[in-house]
């Protein structure tokens, strides 16, 4: 299954310039108010929402109701109107999956093989003028650190038009490795082809118009193994296609999750929406995700167990400890974590965005926040992107690094500045991407007013204490 691991933003609220983001199974978003972090979960929440329509004609729809948030219009959004907006999203294991043969040929097979283990880029562009529609779609592979542009796709007219732009010589180069062949003809011609093509009904008529037109004669095609490139590319497009309908790989978790209730009736609160989705499962008492719950239940100190009892309506929720008690008598911060809890072993395998995952959290159950995201992705698989401002969140992620309790390279943090206080001249970025050394440590400095807030108030009132 294909893996997305990083996101690149331009011109999209706060972000003006290009802006690249890697993403590990693991990933921390803290730093300054009103500095950026929302704005990278909103990207990719509109992308998994707008592209999840079958790419019929691919506009941004700033407006849909499952966006959660609804974000205007494109000025609303754009840093400038004068310029697209641009997204690229980074993937790996992209073909892995691939229904062989590709061709009749062995060697189309090899080809893909090979690819299979080989990062992607698809990138696209989108402009107000045309009223949101995607302006240029392109995809390209990550082959030793460089990014190779194989094949583009730029629309014109309100996407009424296309003209396509293939890159032959990298794929023809490739083959011949493959083959064992030296590749030393490199005729410009098979550089960035270009066709147009007119008339398309949507963007997977494209692939089949892009690759039955092109008017080559047959000896200059005979040259050269386009009777596979042909193939290979037209099912990356159609792969890459599919791939970017990812919606139903993204769950989102808002930082307002519930409230303290006697019965959970359906609404549009998450926890309630949880509550029904689980109880719905039927999941039984031994059940992996049932025993999951109770055993943060227990880890957490609120009791042995939880029950859910489903009833006419809605849900009712215990707490079990020696005996039955509603969970609105306990703290409001169960109510938050619950519903953290529920979108775990509801959602296997996905990428969870969470906002402010400590919200009306304890110090102490914020830092074990950083256990309980360990422990979901060992055992269901979930990525997570979460958006905090905790230091104990990251400090407790900072040791069990040490202690090797996660994977060195499972974890990222980035950092945001507030943009009043960047100065790329004097070093100070927008957004540091750190990452957590072997010893616990941080390869770069968190900006001021997060690590060294309470240090400074204790100096503060020793001062005070002296005088």
């Amino acid at each position: 299954m294909a893996q997305l691991t990083g996101l690149g933003i331009e011109n999209f609220r706060i972000f003006k310039d290009y802006t690249e983001f890697e993403f590990a199974p693991l990933t921390l978003l803290t730093g300054a108010n009103n500095s950026g972090k929302s704005s990278l979960i909103k990207a990719l929440l509109l992308l998994a929402v707008n592209v999840s329509k079958k790419l019929e004609r691919f506009t941004l729809d700033f407006e849909a109701e499952t966006i959660h948030t609804k974000l205007g219009d494109f000025a609303s959004v754009a840093t400038t109107t004068e310029n697209n907006i641009q997204f690229s999203l980074h993937f790996k294991n992209l073909y892995k999956q691939l229904d062989r043969p590709v061709h009749h040929e062995k060697l189309a097979d090899e080809v893909f093989e090979k690819l299979a283990s080989k990062s992607f880029v698809i990138e696209m562009q989108f402009d107000a003028q045309q009223e949101n529609n995607m302006t240029n779609f392109s995809l390209s592979c990550v082959d030793k650190e460089e990014k190779i542009q194989l094949l583009s796709f730029d629309f014109a007219e309100k996407a009424q038009k296309v003209s396509q732009k293939i890159n032959y010589v990298w794929l023809e180069k490739f083959v011949y490795e493959i083959e064992g062949k030296p590749f030393k003809d490199k005729d410009p011609t098979l550089q960035n082809f270009y066709h147009p093509i007119e008339r398309f009904k949507d963007l997977f008529s494209v692939i089949d118009l892009a690759f039955n037109t092109n008017g080559d004669s047959a000896a200059f095609r005979k040259k050269y193994h386009f009777h596979i490139l042909d193939e290979i590319l037209k099912k990356l497009v159609e792969i890459a296609f599919e791939t970017l309908e990812f919606g139903d790989k993204i769950e989102y978790l808002p930082a307002f999750r519930g409230n303290q209730e006697r019965f959970y009736y359906e609404n549009g609160l998450p926890l309630n929406k949880l509550l029904k989705q689980f109880t719905n499962k039927g999941f039984k008492a031994n059940s992996k995700e049932q025993m999951y719950l109770d055993s943060w239940i227990e880890r957490l100190g609120i009791g042995k167990r939880i029950e859910l009892i489903p009833d006419i309506g809605g849900t009712k929720v215990n707490i079990i400890n020696g005996t039955d008690r509603p969970m609105a008598d306990y703290g409001f911060g169960i109510t938050q974590y619950l519903p953290l809890l529920l979108k775990i072993v509801l959602n296997p395998n996905k990428v969870l965005l969470v906002e402010e995952g400590e919200n009306s959290l304890h110090p102490n159950f914020q830092s074990l926040l950083a256990d309980l995201l360990i422990d979901a992705h060992k055992n269901f698989g979930i990525n997570f992107i979460v958006e905090t401002h905790s230091e104990y969140l990251v400090r407790k992620m900072q040791y069990l690094v040490s202690k090797k309790a996660v994977a060195l390279d499972h974890t990222m943090i980035y950092y945001f500045n507030n943009p009043d206080v960047v100065d790329e001249a004097n070093g100070i970025s927008q957004i540091v991407r750190t990452k957590i050394k072997e010893n616990g440590g941080l390869d770069k400095n968190f900006g001021s007013g997060f690590y060294d807030e309470a240090a400074y108030w204790a100096f503060q009132l020793s001062n005070q204490t002296i005088r």
